[in-house]
C-alpha cells in the first residue's frame, strides 16, 4: 500500500495498492482485510485518488475530474467477510458527482470544518483547490436526510476564489482549519490568510508571512513538496537538491543567523524519480539531435514521421525527465505507459521553431500533444483511433473530425513550471546537470 489518504479507528484508506496507482483502497488495521473503491463512470477510467476524507458515515474521494461518495457500511460489510471471500471485494460509490463549473481540479484536500466566513450549511464539507495560482473551495452541502438509514447525497457548490498568489507556484498545503494555506514558489515560502473575496473584485489574499529561499537560480522547490502545520504556524519545503526549508511564523525569542547549507554550482536533479536527463527538449527553439537525413525517416505523410525513437530518442523512454512519460503522469495525471508514435517534423528544422506538435497512445487512446512555447495544450481524439486513422486523416486534411472537442487535461501546471524553470536555468545560465 502507499499514498495513505486518510484514517478513521482501525479503517485506512490508500490512494494506491498492489503497484498499481489507480487502486484506491481501504484497509482494516487490525485484520489486514480490504476491499477496492473501484469508482463510478468517469470520462476516462485513469483517474487517480487525489484526496480522500472519512467522515461520519461516508467515505469522500476526489479525483480529477468528479467526486466519489462511499458509504462506510458497505465498506465495514464488506470487510466483515473479507476472510470468506477469496474473490475481488470492490464497493461502488452511492453517488458521483462532477465539480461545479470546473472541468477539473489538482491538489484538493478535504476539510471536516468549514470556516465561519463562508457561511456554508451545517454539515457541510469544504474541499479546497489550486489553480491558475489562484486557492479556490468547492463547499459540499449535504442535502435533507433521507427517511431510512442510509447516508446523505451532496451537492457540490463553487465558492469564491480564497486567495491568490504571484508568480510560479509549485506547491500548496492547506491548514486543517481551511483559514490559511503555505505557499512555495521558484524563490519563497510564504504563509497566506484567506479572506472572503466580493464578486467580480479581483484581489488576492493576506500575506502573513515570506521568506525568501537561497539560490533560487540554482535550488527548484519540488513540486508539491510543501507541508503545513496551521495551529503552530510551522511549514517546510522540500528542494531539488535535497535541502529542507522549515519556517516558523512564531519563532522564539532572539534572532538566530541562518547559514545555508551549500550546495554545487551547478542546478541539482530536478526529481530523481525520472534519472535520465536529455540532451534536448522539444522545447528548444533549435533541433539538436540526429542530422535530419535529406529525405525524412518514415515520413508517412508529407510533415509527420514515425520516427521518433531514431529522431529524439530519449521522448519515450520510461525514466527520462521530460520525456512522454513523464508528462502524461506529471502533467496530465494520468498513469502511464505512454508512448509517442507520430510527430510533426517542423521539429527537425534547423530555423528557430515556435511550435511542435506530437500524436501520444496512452493506454490505447489517442491524444494530441501541442508545444507552442510558452503554452501546451492537449486534446483528446474520440475512443478507438487508431495511428492508421491519423495518418489517413492527415491525408485527407479532416483530422478535426476526430478531435474531442471542450476537454481539459491539463492537471498540473506546478510540475509543467518547474520543469520549464529548470530547462530554463540550465540552457540560458550554463548550467550543467551532468
Amino acid at each position: 500500500y502507499s499514498l495513505l489518504k486518510a484514517k478513521a479507528g482501525r479503517l485506512l484508506v490508500f490512494a494506491a495498492s498492489c503497484g498499481n496507482n489507480l487502486r484506491a483502497c481501504i484497509v482494516d488495521e487490525l485484520t489486514r482485510g480490504e476491499a477496492e473503491l473501484s469508482g463510478g463512470p468517469s470520462l476516462i477510467k485513469t483517474e487517480r485518488a487525489l484526496g480522500i476524507l472519512i467522515e461520519g458515515r461516508t467515505i469522500f474521494v476526489a479525483k480529477h475530474r468528479h467526486l466519489e461518495l462511499y458509504a462506510t457500511s458497505d465498506v465495514q460489510q464488506v470487510l466483515f467477510h473479507a476472510s470468506d471471500d477469496l474473490g475481488q471485494r470492490s464497493i461502488r460509490p452511492f453517488q458521483s458527482l462532477s465539480y461545479a463549473d470546473i472541468p477539473l481540479i489538482n491538489h484538493p484536500q478535504f476539510h471536516a470544518k468549514v470556516p465561519s466566513y463562508l457561511q456554508a450549511p451545517s454539515g457541510s464539507i469544504l474541499l479546497t483547490h489550486f489553480i491558475d495560482n489562484t486557492w479556490h473551495a468547492i463547499i459540499l452541502q449535504p442535502e435533507p436526510q433521507p427517511a431510512h438509514d442510509v447516508p446523505r447525497n451532496y451537492e457540490a457548490v463553487k465558492a469564491l476564489p480564497l486567495g491568490a498568489s504571484e508568480g510560479d507556484i509549485y506547491g500548496i498545503s492547506v491548514g486543517e482549519g481551511g483559514y490559511r494555506c503555505a505557499t512555495v514558489g521558484s524563490n519563497r515560502v510564504a504563509i497566506n490568510y484567506a479572506k472572503r473575496w466580493e464578486k467580480d473584485v479581483d484581489e488576492g489574499c493576506y500575506t502573513l508571512i515570506l521568506w525568501r529561499i537561497p539560490d533560487p537560480e540554482i535550488d527548484l522547490p519540488r513540486p508539491g513538496c510543501i507541508a503545513f502545520d496551521e495551529a503552530l504556524g510551522i511549514c517546510v519545503a522540500g528542494m531539488g537538491s535535497g535541502r529542507v526549508w522549515v519556517g516558523d511564523a512564531v519563532p522564539s525569542r532572539g534572532t538566530k543567523k541562518i547559514v545555508a547549507p551549500s550546495i554545487p554550482d551547478k542546478v541539482p536533479h530536478p526529481d530523481p524519480r525520472w534519472p535520465k536527463l536529455p540532451p534536448f527538449y522539444f522545447w528548444d527553439k533549435i533541433y539538436n539531435g540526429p542530422h535530419p537525413d535529406s529525405c525524412i525517416r518514415d515520413e508517412v505523410v508529407p510533415g509527420w514521421s514515425t520516427a521518433i525513437d531514431y529522431y529524439v530518442p530519449w521522448r519515450n523512454e520510461p525514466e527520462a525527465y521530460g520525456g512522454v512519460n513523464w508528462f502524461v503522469e506529471n502533467v496530465m495525471g494520468i498513469p502511464g505507459p505512454a508512448r509517442t508514435v507520430l510527430f510533426s517534423t517542423v521539429l527537425l528544422s534547423q530555423e528557430d521553431i515556435d511550435h511542435s506538435f506530437e500524436f501520444v497512445d496512452v493506454h490505447g487512446r489517442m491524444f494530441l500533444l501541442t508545444n507552442q512555447r510558452d503554452y501546451f495544450g492537449v486534446r483528446r481524439l474520440v475512443d478507438g483511433t487508431t495511428l492508421e486513422d491519423i495518418i489517413g486523416r492527415l491525408r485527407n486534411r479532416r483530422l478535426g473530425d476526430i478531435l474531442v472537442e471542450e476537454e481539459e487535461w491539463m492537471s498540473n501546471y506546478m510540475a509543467l513550471d518547474q520543469h520549464l524553470q529548470w530547462w530554463y536555468s540550465t540552457t540560458h545560465q550554463g548550467k550543467s546537470n551532468k
